[in-house]
């Protein structure tokens, strides 16, 4: 009970055994609908093939666009955490790295910028508020993201990331969970440390977003997307988390916890990690690779088979070629069939229901209905103008079907000869449509009553037009 009950509840097993029945029942139902038609061997084989062919299609979708079935995703590996940049790293790319106290101070970069350009401060206090100076290049190149290619080219080959780019957050996230699992901040807190900078160093050129929108055109957007797909290789990716911990505070019971405050005291901390491509689409491909070769395999069975049965019925010749069937042999067999199941059949009927002939028997039988009384009209003339448009689809259909089979060999005189006949056949149907042959039932009172009814007929010239002779005398005296 127990392992049913985890069956019944558990939502991956349950969504495994439902697969898993409707790939059951779905080959199942085709493998029995196949198999009574080609037999066993042969319709297990087109089944299988059916169901590689369906699996290596999926395989192709899951590929490209990295779902279905999918390995491990992309994630970031911890390769170190240095709690100080006066102790060597291990890492050799984070070497040319700057350190924190050697960057350019934010503040000062800002200070020379609105001296510059006032119009940068009114705009940026405009949406950050007054008087506000950016604590971090980070915050600089978010707001000003023009600054940033200046700021690159000073930190060694590593690049920064502004607050508004989506691989940050994957980043710091990455980097909080190596920071709690190594204990760096003892008992870490959401306040413990304050996130300063994120860098990047490595990886595809192509793959880099522009800094400022707009930037590339149209033809370079393009080219480092066909220079990405191109370039095989991925070179290793690289990120740096600057992080610096805070000053203890203590919050009182039921208040909201005060802004955190650096502790300028405390040295910064730096979080290495390397990029782990993982096997996202490896496991689809190999998926992939793996069915389209049983599907190439299969097919080919099934177009060696179909080959050599083509070669089997070429090369046979009934009784060993003393006797060559005619070309009308087939006909013949079915004229014999159909002989043989009619007589087999009045045969039957003849042994089983011996004719008991009885007044109620012999009596004329149309849909449940005896015909007690002779029918109140005669019967009426329009069921043959029906019964002759039926007559003419006959006579058309007669005649297309063999002209179909002989239309190469006739040429143009059988085209233009076919075409007068379906011409005249057409004139005959739109001249028993113009006699009426279609007017019958619910349309042909609706016209009818259409036709008598006209829209300018009322009461008033009703009246008009019966006259009015003798009417006034008999409404004057109260008859009316």
């Amino acid at each position: 009970m127990s392992v049913l009950a985890a069956i019944a509840f558990d939502p991956a097993i349950r969504g495994v055994l439902v697969v898993a029945t409707g790939v059951v029942v779905l080959i199942g139902s085709v493998y029995l609908i196949v198999s009574t038609n080609t037999g066993f061997r042969l319709g297990f084989l087109i089944t299988i093939t059916a169901l590689t062919g369906w699996c290596f299609s999926m395989g192709i979708i899951w590929t490209m666009y990295g779902i279905g079935l999918r390995g491990e995703d992309p994630s970031w590996i911890e390769r170190e955490i240095n709690f100080s940049r006066d102790n060597p790293v291990a890492t050799a790319v984070v070497r040319d790295l700057p350190r924190t106290e050697d960057l350019p101070d934010p503040a000062e970069v800002y200070a020379q910028l609105i001296a510059e350009d006032p119009e940068i401060q009114a705009r940026i206090e405009e949406a950050e508020g007054e008087g506000f100076v950016p604590e971090s290049l980070t915050q600089l190149v978010t707001l000003l993201p023009d600054q940033k290619a200046a700021l690159d080219e000073a930190l060694g080959g590593w690049r920064i990331l502004p607050e508004s780019d989506a691989r940050r957050g994957d980043a710091v996230a990455a980097a909080d969970a190596s920071l709690v699992a190594a204990e760096a901040f003892g008992d870490q807190t959401a306040g413990s440390y304050t996130v300063h900078d994120v860098y990047f160093f490595g990886g595809k050129d192509g793959a880099e977003p522009e800094t400022v929108p707009g930037e590339d055109s149209l033809l370079t957007k393009a080219w480092n997307r066909i220079r990405t797909t191109l370039q095989i290789k991925n070179p290793a990716l690289y990120t740096a988390v600057t992080v610096q911990k805070n000053v203890p505070q203590t919050v009182a019971p039921g208040e909201a916890p005060p802004t955190p405050v650096v502790d300028e005291s405390a040295a910064v901390v730096t979080v290495v990690m390397e990029r782990n491509l993982g096997t996202r689409r490896l496991v689809p491909a190999l998926f992939t690779t793996f069915t389209g070769l049983i599907f190439a395999v299969l097919a080919w069975m099934l177009h060696s088979r179909d080959r050599l049965a083509m070669q089997t019925r070429a090369e046979w010749i009934p009784f060993g070629g003393d006797l060559r069937w005619p070309s009308s042999c087939p006909i013949f067999a079915l004229m014999v069939l159909a002989g043989l199941f009619a007589g087999i059949s009045f045969f039957a009927s003849r042994l089983l229901n011996p004719p008991r002939p009885t007044p109620t028997k012999i009596a004329p039988y149309e849909s449940g209905i005896l015909g007690v009384t002779p029918p109140p009209e005669r019967f009426p003339v329009r069921f043959m103008l029906v019964a002759m448009i039926f007559i003419v689809f006959d006579i058309e259909t007669v005649f297309f079907f063999p002209f179909a089979m002989v239309v190469d060999d006739l040429g143009a005189f059988g085209v233009v000869a076919i075409a007068v006949f379906a011409a005249t056949l057409f004139e005959s149907l739109l001249f028993m449509i113009s006699k009426g042959a279609l007017d019958w039932g619910p349309a042909r009172h609706s016209r009818r009553s259409h036709v008598m009814t006209h829209p300018a007929r009322t009461s008033r010239t009703t009246v008009r037009a019966v006259g009015l002779v003798g009417r006034e005398a008999a409404t004057t005296s109260g008859v009316a």
